[in-house]
């Protein structure tokens, strides 16, 4: 008995000493050789660790995508080349990381028709705040705990028939948004990432502009699941199911001093 327990506490005290991904290699043996590994799964810059990870293999690789906005400017945008159709739900996911300290700041979304200039935005403003606009219609979360300087995981499932936005923030839901006009989202606008459009692809405020960085920005026609966001933060190398977008140079345009970053297949 003494034995047994002995193995036993030697199993416990080799796990909480940093060998806590052992479930990422099919033999446990293999356990000790990915704990802490720089393979994207754990991210010292993150605002938040997350927990290990079990990839689930329903989820494929993802595109890996990374773009760097390096100033604050009314020049530096991406602009998406395929034309966009947003459905009654759809979901919209990036990594993203605002330069500098203080609140993070900039325009994750603008999306421009010729009878609405905000038809679909996100923004976080200079004041700590974040908008979010669908046809015209504003709604405000007052208080979000992300910042600058560290990498955060964005998620936003809207549902338009219904009129509500989920917001998630590393994973985890914060809030739901509630918008009374309900009104399908036309197709055939301009699209924008890094700026807010207040004219189809013009009219841009520095201050509410992207300095920073985007990475793995991707669009569902469809709501994700509170698990496919959580799992989609737990690891930067899978994606859920289904996009119809993601930010391969073949779908954009990179405007001004963007510059893009090669991942050559590799997690980011």
């Amino acid at each position: 008995m003494r034995s047994w327990q002995g193995v036993i506490s030697a199993l416990l005290i080799f796990c909480m000493s940093g060998i806590c991904w052992c479930h990422f290699d099919v033999h446990f043996e293999k356990c000790s050789l990915t704990c802490g590994d720089n393979n994207g799964h754990h991210r010292s810059d993150r605002q938040h660790e997350p927990p290990p990870y079990r990839h689930n293999q329903h989820m494929p690789f993802c595109p890996q995508t990374e773009y760097v906005f390096p100033r604050t400017s009314t020049t530096d945008y991406i602009r998406v080349k395929t034309p966009m159709r947003f459905f009654d739900e759809f979901s919209i996911c990036t990594w993203a990381k605002s330069y500098g300290t203080g609140a993070f700041v900039g325009t994750i979304l603008s999306y421009s028709t010729l009878t609405n200039d905000n038809a679909l935005a996100i923004i976080f403003d200079p004041n700590g705040k974040l908008s979010v606009i669908a046809m015209e219609e504003e709604k405000l979360h007052n208080v979000h705990p992300l910042q600058k300087g560290v990498e955060n995981h964005i998620c936003f499932a809207f549902v338009r028939s219904d009129g509500h936005v989920k917001i998630f923030f590393n994973g985890t839901m914060t809030t739901r948004l509630n918008f009374n006009n309900v009104n399908p989202i036309p197709s055939g606008g301009s699209f924008v990432i890094g700026q807010d459009q207040d004219s189809p692809v013009g009219t841009f405020q520095a201050s509410q502009s992207m300095h920073g960085e985007i990475k793995n920005y991707m669009i569902w026609n469809r709501t994700l699941e509170n698990e496919e966001i959580l799992d989609m933060y737990r690891s930067t190398c899978y994606c859920a199911p289904g996009y119809t977008l993601a930010l391969t140079m073949d779908q954009i345009q990179l405007q001004g001093a963007v510059n893009a970053v090669y991942a050559e297949n590799k997690c980011l």
